[in-house]
């Protein structure tokens, strides 16, 4: 039997993203999902799954697919490599309906001429799996602190245990917070932690620019293609006016979900190049109509999230009135276009990640596989910060910590390795593992640069 959870991940040329969850502790959970929506689940639509040997190299792994109302089954079946990839084949009878809308377009978001965006052949884990892709998006708002390297290792540990590539691109949206020379610094940081990376603002590679504050075409495009699908409206409302709903339920960020009673109930076919090309009334951001159907994903480390994005944040921002693009905006247009396949960030960005699958899904896309790594908090089990200099990666290397004795700790604070000896990035790379992974916050001691010392 299956002892533990995992995740298979496999891509069939012709017919789109498929994932094999096996989850529980004798295998009796099967859920087949492309991401967002759960296609088939053991108990309530028939789906089944057998399969030998915990850690086995080859061990078979077969997902039927039993259509309701029909005497007919669908099979896929693959061998997990040791890279803990599923690589599916079809292996009867043609694809059902519920699972042929998963067939992925070429080109999901519309971009300005450059580099073709298909994915690059290197890191391709086996003839039908997409090549894993991940990446570590940095904001130059304030120095590195054990938070942020924490979560950088295990997304940097993640893609080269699958010997895939791995990213780094620069969120830099926000000229009036970002701090002179942060970027340098976090570069710096992390290859002294023993970090690299395959593309980035420092070296180029075929999605280049890296740095979002250089990328402002391939947002403008991504506006025009959901304008065009009715997706995109303007508004004049602000925080105040949202605050003032002070009998509604608040939502994810402290205030009421944006009413669907707000939305412009009718716009002229032509309002939106008159507002790009500042005809219409100014002051006006632009916000994304989200739709009614909830958002069902599979978080490797959070586990099953289901969430209705209508009433918990509502119509969200994805261009500010003062003409900045929003957080929500950018990273689903960069990860589309740079074939992302799994995101790994700190557990404070989940509330974000059902408004940008809805997002993603409108663009074209499928969303990537999802990992919310668990804070780290400082002494007062606060999530750390500006104010906790002394636990930045600069403040430790000048306090004479060094690198393997600070990885070894992250490691063990993760569950990777027993205790916390001295290690380098790379001698983690054989043992990483989800499966290991805790699913706590960690509070960090307030001497710790004494403790590694």
């Amino acid at each position: 039997m299956i002892e533990q959870r995992a995740l298979f991940e496999g891509f069939d040329q012709a017919n789109g993203d498929l994932r094999l969850l096996v989850d529980g502790l004798d295998g009796n959970t099967l859920l087949l999902t492309d991401g967002a929506h759960i296609l088939c689940e053991q108990g309530t639509r028939g789906g089944r799954v057998c399969g030998h040997g915990k850690g086995s190299l080859h061990s078979s792994v077969r997902a039927d697919h039993r259509l309701p109302g029909r005497n007919r089954t669908e099979r896929w079946q693959g061998t997990e490599s040791a890279r803990s990839n599923l690589c599916f084949r079809k292996v009867d009878t043609p694809l059902p309906d519920p699972l042929r809308r998963l067939s992925r377009p070429e080109r999901p978001v519309a971009s300005p001429p450059g580099p073709d965006p298909s994915p690059p052949a290197d890191g391709r884990l086996s003839g039908s799996v997409r090549p894993v892709r991940g990446r570590y998006a940095p904001s130059p708002t304030g120095w590195l602190h054990v938070g942020n390297a924490r979560t950088a290792l295990v997304a940097w540990l993640s893609v080269r245990h699958r010997q895939g590539r791995f990213v780094w691109r620069l969120e830099d949206l926000d000229p009036p917070r970002i701090l002179p020379g942060a970027a340098e610094a976090a570069e710096q940081d992390l290859r002294w932690l023993g970090l690299d990376w395959d593309e980035g603002p420092s070296m180029g590679g075929p999605y280049a620019p890296y740095v979002q504050s250089e990328r402002g075409a391939y947002y403008e495009a991504a506006l025009q293609r959901l304008a065009e699908q009715g997706r995109l409206f303007p508004c004049r409302r602000s925080r105040r006016d949202l605050q003032a709903l002070a009998s509604a339920p608040h939502g994810r960020e402290g205030l009421p979900p944006y009413p669907k009673a707000w939305r412009p109930r009718q716009l002229p076919p032509d309002w939106y190049d008159a507002f790009r090309h500042g005809t219409a009334p100014a002051e006006a951001a632009l916000r994304f109509r989200v739709d009614d159907t909830p958002v069902i994903f599979h978080d490797r480390v959070q586990g099953r999230i289901t969430e209705a994005v209508d009433t918990s944040v509502g119509d969200f921002v994805l261009k500010r009135r003062d003409g900045l693009y929003a957080y929500q905006l950018a990273v689903v247009v960069d990860d589309l276009h740079m074939g992302i396949t799994e995101v790994v960030r700190g557990a404070d960005l989940l509330a974000s990640t059902a408004r940008q699958i809805q997002l993603i899904e409108a663009l074209g896309g499928t969303p990537p596989a999802y990992a919310h790594v668990p804070l780290v908090l400082n002494e007062h089990g606060e999530k750390l910060s500006k104010r906790d200099e002394g636990l930045t990666l600069a403040a430790l290397r000048t306090a004479g910590v060094r690198p393997e004795r600070l990885v070894g700790y992250l490691a063990w604070s993760l569950g990777l390795i027993p205790s916390p000896e001295p290690c380098s990035a790379a001698d983690l790379i054989p043992c990483f593992s989800w499966n290991r992974l805790t699913r706590s916050p960690w509070v960090l001691p307030p001497d710790l640069a004494e403790r590694l010392r």
